[in-house]
């Protein structure tokens, strides 16, 4: 009976994948559509691997669009297929993290983040579900670190911040984090142009004293998620979900002193790390919540914050009335 009710609920939950890409995918108009079509169409129409792969920013999104014009022209179609992959690692990874909590961390994860990845970045979500694998699979983390970066080339930093040697350093030096919070100072202009749309971030996208509050919260909600997690740790060594979070606190910090150091700069690229930032709190929050009552306060916090970023950029509405 265990068995029978396993099978039907993951065929429940193939089913409800497939649906969800299907209407993430399967529209021509919404936040930044225009320019991902416009992506597809400039990889298939090129003779030249040059303007293809100026066309694509990435080498998955060059070798996927290739691969879908084979049989359609529809960019849709490959919209809907790179969501679905995304999504599909994700609940993956979930469901190896926790059998318990990993419908939970889905939902959480598919109301609050989902609106803004899958929905509208779909090539970051994918690099982030790659970054995921990573940190579940060590044996074959730099196979998946790769597949990350040759997927989203922003995906760079956090996964040199996953090498060993990096984690080791950071939980030795704490210090390490002040350092991410001094580099952005030292990154002159001309450095950030020759970034994939570098120069117009540089142009555009300056931060404010506001901009800095973001950054500067998050930190305080994962000092609170993540209060006496040795000691949990120390008790649960053998579980998956806490090595997992283990695995992942050093990037953490590392990306959110880095957003803080850069949001001066360039408030777009401090924002898409704190969204894998958020990712990953929402699965140490799930799993710390009920520690104490100060990780709840900070899971609820981690909720409030999620909330009013979908409001105020008006990301549940794009789900479902794309503009």
């Amino acid at each position: 009976m265990i068995r029978i009710n396993y099978l039907v609920s993951s065929i429940l939950l193939c089913f409800f994948l497939i649906w969800l890409s299907y209407f993430a995918g399967w529209r021509l108009t919404g936040i930044d559509r225009e320019n991902y079509i416009d992506m597809y169409f400039g990889v298939v129409n090129s003779d030249i691997l040059s303007a293809k792969l100026f066309s694509s920013k990435d080498i998955f999104f060059l070798i996927s669009s290739e691969v879908v014009n084979l049989f359609t022209d529809d960019s849709r179609y490959l919209f809907t297929l790179l969501i679905l992959l995304s999504f599909s690692i994700k609940i993956f990874v979930f469901r190896k993290l926790s059998q318990r909590f990993y419908i939970l961390i889905f939902l959480i994860y598919l109301i609050f983040l989902s609106s803004v990845l899958e929905f509208i970045a779909f090539r970051s979500a994918l690099s982030m579900s790659f970054l995921l694998l990573a940190i579940l699979r060590p044996n074959k983390k730099y196979l998946f670190l790769i597949l990350s970066v040759l997927s989203h080339i922003s995906s760079i930093l956090p996964a040199l911040l996953l090498i060993p040697s990096f984690i080791r350093l950071a939980n030795k030096y704490k210090i390490v984090y002040l350092i991410f919070f001094l580099i952005p100072i030292f990154i002159d202009s001309n450095v950030l142009s020759f970034l994939p749309q570098g120069e117009s971030y540089v142009n555009n996208q300056q931060g404010s004293l506001k901009a800095f509050i973001l950054p500067c919260l998050t930190l305080i909600i994962s000092l609170l998620i993540l209060n006496n997690f040795k000691i949990v740790y120390t008790n649960n060594p053998n579980s998956k979900i806490m090595i997992f979070i283990n695995n992942s606190r050093s990037l953490i910090y590392s990306l959110i002193f880095f957003s803080i150091g850069i949001t001066p700069f360039i408030v777009t690229a401090a924002t898409r790390y704190l969204e894998l930032v958020y990712l990953l709190l929402i699965i140490a929050g799930v799993a710390m919540c009920k520690k104490s009552y100060i990780n709840l306060i900070g899971f609820l916090l981690l909720i409030l914050v999620l909330v009013y970023l979908n409001i105020v950029k008006n990301l549940w509405v794009n789900m479902f009335y794309p503009i």
